[in-house]
């Protein structure tokens, strides 16, 4: 090798290493939860590759869990620019402007990650939900009931078919189908029996069939769950 070609090859290895270190350095901080750090990494490793998804795509992830709504949309509307079959980043942008009250644009980009794949789970609920919120309940319906053919693929998609689950049972309850409404609620409870407001709901739709022994069971286990999670500090959770 003339020593030109190894001055340039050791050129063009510089950066690639500078990029990989900054990736694991942006990664190691999202797993700290250090988000302003991960954004910071995010942010120099995209200047190093411009063109490079996973690099806007966790730079989102950084930027929507430090509150910077702003900041995420640029990152994951950059990651869908480039790549075309990128449902997550379409999925993540429609849950930052979802998160902003911006619900016909959320619709939108959930219902664009569809197009792509249109069996994943995450943004049919996602659908299902904002569907709900402008009561077109038929269709939000059959957004949850979707998820509830398919097989999650991991905790995050157990935990979202369960939510399907719930969701799914309060349309029913809402179309005045009790039974409808309790089945879904057993099912539920039977997987999270800690779900407290499945309890309410079938208690409810308990009293509604007129089974009063089975309905005031459910409600008391309701009462006597939001009096002990009232002692408790919140908890909250969101796709990497």
């Amino acid at each position: 090798m003339t020593a030109s070609a190894l001055l340039v090859s050791v050129i063009l290895a510089f950066p690639t290493a500078d990029y990989d270190e900054v990736v694991e350095r942006g990664r190691a901080a999202l797993r700290d939860r250090d988000y302003a750090a991960a954004a910071a990494a995010f942010e120099e490793a995209v200047e190093l590759r411009p063109d490079e998804v996973d690099a806007w795509f966790r730079l989102g992830l950084a930027r929507s869990a430090n509150d910077e709504p702003g900041a995420a949309i640029a990152a994951y509307g950059r990651a869908a620019e480039l790549d075309e079959t990128h449902a997550q980043a379409r999925n993540n942008l429609g849950n930052v402007l979802f998160r902003r009250g911006d619900y016909e644009e959320a619709l939108k980009w959930y219902e664009r990650a569809l197009a792509i794949r249109p069996d994943y789970l995450v943004a049919l609920y996602h659908r299902g939900w904002v569907l709900r919120h402008f009561n077109r309940n038929e269709e939000a319906e059959a957004a949850f009931n979707r998820c509830l053919e398919l097989s999650p693929q991991g905790a995050r998609e157990r935990s979202t078919r369960l939510d399907c689950l719930f969701f799914a049972g309060t349309m029913r309850f809402r179309a005045e189908d009790y039974e409808g409404a309790a089945a879904a609620m057993t099912r539920l409870i039977e997987s999270n029996a800690g779900h407290i407001e499945a309890r309410y709901y079938l208690g409810m739709a308990y009293r509604h069939l007129g089974r009063v022994d089975e309905a005031r069971e459910q409600l008391e286990i309701h009462r006597r769950m939001t009096r002990a999670v009232r002692r408790d500090e919140p908890i909250e959770k969101d796709d990497p």
